[in-house]
């Protein structure tokens, strides 16, 4: 049964952003130069649960962005993924973020409020 949340979700380079780690993490890949999508493909796991990661690096590399909201509930499903298909799901929360971006000329602070400066409220499902 779908169920409807609202948070913050914003447009870059033509995906629906929903956090504004997602959004912090796109542009370090855009500034390393590294291709990314974003929710690309929906796996049906053995469970009959769907899994979307959040990004396919150009690398083949599957990475997922988590804050705190939500982690312990989804991590049984990216564990799922990776053993159904054989792969390996990088998990970034923001204090690994904070230490990636340190190396660039980027502030971490700066990238979130340019994010919620553009972000809006939306309404979004959740279909558990």
């Amino acid at each position: 049964m779908a169920s409807t949340f609202y948070g913050y979700s914003s447009f870059y380079k033509g995906y629906c952003l929903r956090s504004s780690l997602e959004y912090i993490y796109a542009r370090y890949l855009d500034y390393k130069e590294i291709g990314w999508t974003y929710e690309s493909k929906t796996y049906t796991l053995s469970n009959e649960v769907r899994y979307k990661p959040d990004f396919l690096l150009e690398t083949g590399e599957f990475v997922e962005i988590k804050g705190t909201f939500n982690f312990d509930q989804d991590l049984p499903k990216i564990r799922q993924f990776e053993s159904d298909f054989n792969v390996k799901v990088l998990i970034l929360q923001e204090k690994d973020l904070r230490q990636l971006i340190r190396p660039t000329p980027f502030v971490f602070e700066h990238l979130k409020q340019e994010w919620k400066s553009q972000a809006k409220v939306r309404g979004m499902h959740s279909f558990g």
